[in-house]
C-alpha cells in the first residue's frame, strides 16, 4: 500500500495560530486499498501521556512504568439504580459517590444508567456486524481525515497491525432537502473566529459541515437498522453525559459555603451534543517473543503495545467493549494499569483533559473565598485518566471491538486558565483544540 502524506486542515485566518497543539497524538490512517492512499492526521481527541501536561504528573509518571493487574471485582462500580426518580438527597449522594470515586480511582464502572445492558449488547453486536462487512463496502464511506466515516490506522506495533474505526457525530438540523447541517453546531465558534474576515463564512462553513457517512440497505441489508441503532445509542450517551455533568458539578461544589449548585455551567456547555462516537475493531495479530527469551510466554512491550498510554481531550469518555483483554486503565488508588472490565451491565466512564482543567479553574476560583474550616480536599479537581491498549499475552492477540463516546463541550465554550501540577495552563475555547 503506497503512502501519501497530505495536509488535512481547515483554512485559518492568517492572524491566528495554527492548530499545532502539544497534546496531539499522530496516527497513520490506512484507507482501504480501493482508495489507493493513506494520510497523516492529527487526532487531538487523544494525547500521549508523555507529551500531555494537562494530566497530573504523578499519574503520568506512574502510568509510564505501572505493572499490569487484572481485576474482576471493583470498588469503582457505581450504581444509578432508580436514577429517573431520584429526589434531591438521592442526587447529592450519587454526586458525592461519583466525584469521590473519580478523584480516588480515576474512573468508574457505571451500572443502571440510560445505557442499559440490552442497549450495550445490541450496540456491540451491531459493531461486530459492521466490521464483518467486506472492504469494498467500507471503501464507499471511507474518510480522508478521520472526522466522519470509516478509516484504518497503524497501531503502535507498526505496520503489522492496523485498527479499523468508524466515526459518527450528531446529525444536526436538517435543511430543506432533509440533509443534516452539523456546521450549525459550530456556528458561534467560527463566526467569532472569522469575524471581520472577508468571505469568512464561505471559508469555514463547507469544511465544518462534516456529515455522517452511512451505508444504505440498497448496498447491504441491515445498514438502515445499523444507522438507526447507532444514532439511538449516541443519544443515550448524550443523556448519560448530562447526568454525569450535573452530578459532577454538584459533587465538586455542594460542600462549598459560597457555592450555589443550582448553577451548572458543565451541562449548559454541552447543549449541542457535538461529540464523537467511535467504533473500533482490533483484529488479532501475531506477537513477537522477547529476543532474550524465545521460550517465554510474555512478549516485549513494543510488540504488545497497540495504543500507547494517553488521556482524552474530552469532558467525559464512555466506553463499552466485548473482551477484557486489551484496554488497560490507570488506577490512581494503587498506581497500576489494570485490564478494563467487559460487562454488558455497565459502561467504563472516565474524565478527560477538558473537565480536569475546567474543574481546577472553578475550584481555584472558589478557594479564593473559601473559609479556613473548609477542607483542602474539596479543592482537588477531577483527574484526566491515562489508559492504553495492549495485546494479550500469548502468541496471538484476541479480536476485540469497542465503542467509545468522546463527550465534548460546544466549541464556543471557554475553558478558564488553571494551575495544574504547579504549572499555569492557559485558557482556550474548546474549538481551538478540536480537529477540523
Amino acid at each position: 500500500m503506497r503512502r501519501i502524506t497530505t495536509t488535512v486542515n481547515l483554512h485559518r485566518p492568517s492572524h491566528l495560530p495554527a492548530h499545532n497543539h502539544p497534546l496531539t497524538h499522530s496516527s497513520t490512517l490506512l484507507l482501504p486499498p480501493q482508495t489507493g492512499a493513506t494520510c497523516h492526521t492529527s487526532r487531538r481527541l487523544i494525547s500521549t501521556v508523555a507529551q500531555d501536561e494537562t494530566s497530573s504528573s504523578a499519574s503520568a509518571s506512574c502510568a509510564a512504568t505501572a505493572p499490569l493487574i487484572h481485576s474482576h471485582s471493583h470498588p469503582a462500580i457505581v450504581d444509578w439504580n432508580g436514577w429517573q426518580s431520584w429526589d434531591r438527597e438521592d442526587e447529592r449522594r450519587a454526586a458525592t459517590k461519583l466525584v469521590d470515586t473519580l478523584r480516588n480511582i480515576g474512573f468508574i464502572y457505571l451500572r443502571n444508567s440510560p445505557l442499559t445492558p440490552k442497549l450495550i449488547e445490541e450496540t456491540l453486536e451491531q459493531t461486530r456486524w459492521f466490521f464483518s462487512l467486506p472492504s469494498s463496502l467500507h471503501s464507499t464511506i471511507a474518510t480522508p481525515n478521520s472526522r466522519r466515516g470509516y478509516y484504518r490506522y497503524e497501531s503502535a506495533a507498526g505496520d503489522v497491525d492496523s485498527i479499523a474505526a468508524f466515526n459518527v457525530g450528531a446529525e444536526g438540523e436538517l435543511d430543506g432537502h432533509c440533509r443534516p447541517q452539523p456546521w450549525k453546531m459550530k456556528r458561534q465558534y467560527f463566526e467569532k473566529l472569522y469575524e471581520g474576515i472577508k468571505d469568512g463564512g464561505n471559508i469555514w462553513r463547507e469544511d465544518a459541515n462534516q456529515r455522517n457517512l452511512w451505508l444504505t440497505d440498497e448496498q447491504v441489508k441491515g445498514a438502515d437498522a445499523f444507522r438507526s441503532h447507532l444514532l439511538s445509542y449516541f443519544d443515550s450517551c448524550h443523556r448519560t453525559l448530562h447526568v454525569l455533568l450535573r452530578l459532577s458539578y454538584m459533587g465538586l461544589f455542594s460542600n462549598h459555603a459560597h457555592h450555589d449548585d443550582s448553577i451548572d455551567p458543565f451541562t449548559r456547555a454541552h447543549s449541542f451534543n457535538d461529540s464523537v462516537l467511535e467504533l473500533k475493531s482490533y483484529p488479532p495479530i501475531r506477537l513477537q517473543p522477547n529476543e532474550d527469551n524465545s521460550n517465554s510466554s510474555e512478549f516485549s512491550d513494543p510488540s504488545r503495545m497497540r495504543l500507547p498510554a494517553h488521556t482524552d481531550l474530552t469532558s467525559f469518555t464512555l466506553l463499552i467493549q466485548d473482551r477484557e483483554q486489551g484496554l488497560e486503565v490507570f488506577n490512581k488508588q494503587n498506581g497500576t494499569f489494570e485490564s478494563a472490565l467487559a460487562d454488558p451491565s455497565m459502561v467504563l466512564v472516565h474524565t478527560g483533559d477538558i473537565l480536569q482543567q475546567w474543574s481546577a479553574a472553578l475550584l481555584q476560583e472558589e478557594s479564593s473565598v473559601a473559609t479556613h474550616s473548609e477542607s483542602s480536599s474539596l479543592h482537588v479537581p477531577l483527574p484526566s485518566t491515562p489508559h492504553r491498549v495492549h495485546a494479550a499475552s500469548g502468541s496471538f492477540s484476541v479480536p476485540r471491538v469497542s465503542v467509545v463516546y468522546f463527550g465534548t463541550p460546544d466549541w464556543h465554550t471557554s475553558i478558564p486558565s488553571a494551575t495544574l501540577t504547579g504549572q499555569m495552563r492557559e485558557g482556550y475555547q474548546v474549538g481551538d483544540r478540536m480537529p477540523f
